[in-house]
């Protein structure tokens, strides 16, 4: 674990800095992955979660009934997206991002369908106390 969390401090670039985090996240929330076809055959719409967050930030749609979590990607006009969960799933979006060596880190709950959200509330954090959040969300 060490190793990786010296890595996620230490990354140089936005890519290099996502592939850290996507597994530490991961790891440390012992969260599964939603494969692309695990909402298939619930009858909902399926849609997809917006969020608007200027900064390089590594995000996640994160299912709890499911134990499981999506990672969002960025499109064309900047804004994070999620796609195919359905409509009316409840989620957590999860934010995380370095900056300046620290960790800064947010959570919002809300309903597949909501509003795209505006922004994200960081806070920064050490890294002891967002592997702590991270747990949580495995509850």
């Amino acid at each position: 674990m060490e190793i990786k969390e010296k890595t996620l401090l230490t990354s140089k670039s936005p890519t290099q800095l996502d592939n850290a985090l996507q597994g530490y996240v991961a790891t440390v929330s012992k969260l599964g992955w939603i494969n692309c076809d695990r909402f298939y055959n619930d009858p909902a719409l399926k849609m997809e979660v917006l969020v608007n967050e200027a900064e390089d930030a590594t995000l996640y749609a994160v299912c709890k009934d499911i134990k499981a979590m999506l990672p969002f990607h960025r499109n064309s006009k900047g804004m994070y997206v999620a796609n195919g969960l359905p409509k009316g799933q409840k989620i957590t979006v999860v934010a995380i991002k370095i900056k300046d060596g620290m960790p800064q880190f947010a959570q919002r709950d809300m309903n597949v369908g909501d509003a795209a959200l505006p922004s994200l509330a960081y806070r920064s954090l050490p890294l002891r106390d967002l592997k702590e959040e991270l747990k949580k969300l495995n509850i």
